[in-house]
């Protein structure tokens, strides 16, 4: 099974090729407002140094939020361009329980952050057996009450670097395991393929988490 998996909700644009569990290949950049611009050539790219048809492709996994409007919105549509150009699934990955996939921890209580916008994070308990995740409702916190929203002993991974914390029992997973990974997107993906659970094509939309709402341009000098 040859598995394709799309990163482009947070600033890191990524892409991974799994045949079953090994990963032949994985390009990740961590640059802001760069995944309409570079996402297909990541794409091309990783084919080419794998060595594998685009055609032979079973399946095309999506980080689907939440996370960002604009960047959601790019990987969901070139990922839906994919799967109807070869007639194979599309299977939307929840963001968090992507990147809580990313913690060194076999058992215990995770926390996946993601930046949200006006100083907020998204975040979700994942309570995790023998590396079996099962993850709660998605909810937004503060990072100066992030402490009394968590429960304890934990670990948290995502966009940490800025949150508030002094408590004993919530601990910070190495900085190797925070940057987003489409290989994560492609894992979780693969297994809810495996499992039968497909979301229909024609409705499927981002988990924005938030309303959208527009910026005013900044006035020039």
């Amino acid at each position: 099974m040859l598995h394709l998996g799309i990163e482009t909700a947070t600033p890191t644009c990524a892409v991974a090729l799994l045949t079953d569990d090994t990963l032949l290949a994985e390009s990740r950049l961590n640059i802001r407002n760069v995944h309409a611009s570079r996402l297909f050539q990541l794409i091309d790219s990783l084919f080419r140094h794998a060595d594998r048809r685009m055609q032979d492709l079973n399946a095309v996994s999506v980080s689907i939020g939440p996370g960002s409007f604009t960047g959601l919105r790019i990987g969901l549509a070139s990922a839906k361009g994919i799967a109807t150009g070869l007639d194979i699934p599309v299977i939307p990955v929840p963001t968090l329980s992507a990147l809580a996939r990313q913690a060194p921890a076999e058992n215990g209580r995770l926390y996946p952050f993601i930046r949200a916008r006006k100083n907020e994070y998204y975040t979700a308990p994942v309570l995790r057996t023998d590396w079996d995740d099962h993850i709660g409702e998605v909810m937004i916190v503060h990072p100066e009450n992030v402490e009394e929203k968590l429960k304890t002993p934990c670990m948290l991974i995502g966009d940490t670097r800025e949150l508030n914390i002094s408590h004993p029992d919530i601990h910070i997973a190495p900085a190797f395991a925070h940057l987003h990974s489409a290989l994560h997107v492609a894992l979780t993906g693969r297994d809810l393929y495996l499992q039968g659970d497909l979301s229909e094509f024609d409705t499927l939309i981002p988990l924005y988490g938030q309303d959208f709402v527009a910026e005013k341009p900044k006035k020039r000098a």
